[in-house]
């Protein structure tokens, strides 16, 4: 009786030692996916950064819409 008693200790003990491993492995785990969800994140601000820049870059050329020459050009605005 004493030596089942031993044993069930034992493999509780046991079942807790992995209950902490598998814990601490999933723990671990959900902190890698954290950090690759903040790396897209950091990427995908880059990425509009980048948008926003070279739409605005474009702004700086006028096209006509016809071939030709410039004799006048009007500036919309104030000044």
């Amino acid at each position: 009786k004493q030596e089942l008693i031993s044993l069930r200790i034992e493999k509780n003990a046991t079942v807790q030692e992995y209950t902490d491993k598998i814990a601490k492995a999933n723990g671990d785990r959900f902190g890698s996916l954290a950090s690759v969800a903040t790396g897209e994140a950091d990427v995908a601000k880059l990425q509009n950064a980048y948008s926003n820049y070279d739409i605005r870059n474009q702004l700086y050329y006028i096209t006509a819409p016809q071939s030709g020459q410039i004799t006048k050009a009007r500036k919309a605005g104030i000044g």
